[in-house]
């Protein structure tokens, strides 16, 4: 309508010409707003955390890369109107604009709880509403000052605020035991994304990449004495290496000439129905960020989960199958969708024929050739006990299943029998009753 505003005036709305009064001045908090409030958080920018500089008061805080150490663990408490305080988990101190400040550059430190407006932050977004599960991070602004909380000499004013996660002790998870051989390395969340050397360059870091079965995606797995496995990609004939033994998070995992060091031997720990990959040096691991390969501390997050595939994969494809349990097969129990599948002793009839097809990311649908319906994890529930039924092809996970040997590598001619585990729900199929979890998959 023209240059008017709304303001208040005696608790009523109405039309005032705006002079930027108090009465005439909002924020905006979005409704969906998910700071993650009396609870540890852990306060980022990229690979960086805020932290706490130890137990001296005044302390400037100060920013390293994020490893969930208890000096990075914050608890963020509403006041009750609209502002935040933010208190260090680990000294007790709350984040403080030192001596109430109001010029740029003021020392942000820690400090006893006062309760003043020097404590007291706002949490937005940068163009000013509340932080979101949508948006992911924002600006940390002094309530006092109207300061903008800033990673000094950075320059970032941008953070994430996430709950806190324990890391993992990988040292109590179980290692693989794998043989010998050429694997390709794929991600457990996105099997068609794959590790790769980029180059045959000795020192490159290594990265990801669609996975495209190149030779750069080919990697020689050696088991050591100790159970840990030299990585070697097959393209340069170089060793998957943590650079210079440097085991600061961020740091690049490259490839080098083999040395038998630590940093060149690696664990493969299984972790939620995957793998990680834990050097020798100690409780890092292999992770990917921005598409590069580099030292992370391990919290079993999607970047971290890797799954193997033996290079001579030697499933049979596109072609009639039985699949079976010693003297057993599994069979179609007929024309009725959703009806269970069942097994019974070997005679190749026609309800014990299947066809095997992999879906282009490393997973496979299992289609009946009698009843034309696909193997289907019912309903796609995810609790053990689980029906396995056939039901009409729908192209979702309920009907992926991995064909992996018990220790997690793709069924080879070398082994001849495997698991078949639902790409969905982690479970792996059972014959019911019976409890055995080995599949042999033979043409029919």
């Amino acid at each position: 309508l023209g240059n008017i505003c709304l303001g208040l005036s005696g608790g009523n709305a109405e039309v005032q010409t705006p002079v930027g009064s108090s009465s005439q001045l909002f924020r905006l908090s979005a409704v969906n707003n998910s700071i993650p409030l009396n609870t540890p958080v852990s306060i980022t920018q990229g690979g960086s955390a805020m932290q706490s500089p130890g137990s001296g008061q005044l302390a400037q805080l100060t920013t390293s890369p994020l490893t969930y150490s208890p000096s990075q663990k914050w608890e963020i408490s509403e006041n009750g109107d609209g502002v935040y305080s933010i208190k260090s988990l680990s000294s007790g101190f709350m984040v403080d604009d030192q001596y109430g400040q109001t010029d740029p550059g003021t020392i942000v430190d820690q400090y006893l709880s006062n309760g003043t407006g020097s404590q007291m932050w706002l949490l937005t977004t940068p163009n000013g509403v509340s932080f979101t599960s949508s948006n992911g991070y924002g600006v940390i602004t002094s309530a006092s000052s109207g300061l903008t909380l800033q990673n000094y000499g950075q320059g970032g004013q941008n953070w994430d605020v996430k709950a806190f996660v324990t890391p993992l002790n990988l040292s109590s998870y179980p290692a693989a035991d794998l043989p010998d051989g050429d694997y390709y390395i794929d991600l457990a969340s996105n099997l068609s994304t794959s590790l790769q050397a980029p180059s045959s360059q000795e020192g490159i870091q290594m990265n990801s990449a669609n996975g495209n079965r190149s030779q750069g995606q080919i990697w020689y797995l050696h088991r050591n004495p100790n159970g840990s496995y030299g990585i070697l990609n097959t393209m340069g004939n170089w060793w998957l290496d943590v650079w210079q033994g440097n085991m600061t998070p961020g740091n690049k995992i490259d490839q080098w000439d083999g040395n038998g060091l630590p940093t060149q031997q690696w664990f493969i720990r299984k972790v939620n129905n995957a793998y990680v990959l834990q050097p020798e040096l100690g409780n890092i691991c292999l992770g990917l960020s921005g598409g590069n390969a580099e030292v992370q501390t391990p919290v079993g997050s999607s970047s971290q989960l890797f799954r193997l595939s033996a290079v001579n994969n030697s499933i049979p494809l596109n072609t009639p199958v039985s699949i079976t349990q010693g003297g057993s097969a599994m069979q179609s129990p007929g024309s009725g969708q959703l009806a269970q599948l069942t097994t019974s002793p070997l005679t190749y009839s026609p309800s014990q024929k299947w066809e095997i097809s992999e879906s282009g990311d490393g997973v496979y649908s299992i289609k009946s050739l009698s009843s034309e319906f696909m193997v289907d994890d019912q309903y796609a529930q995810t609790n053990p006990g689980t029906i396995v039924d056939q039901y009409p092809s729908n192209g979702t996970g309920s009907q992926m299943w991995l064909l992996t040997t018990p220790n997690g590598i793709s069924f080879t001619s070398s082994n001849g029998y495997g698991v078949i585990t639902s790409a969905s729900s982690g479970l792996t199929l059972q014959n019911y009753g019976q409890g055995g979890q080995n599949w042999d998959v033979k043409a029919f």
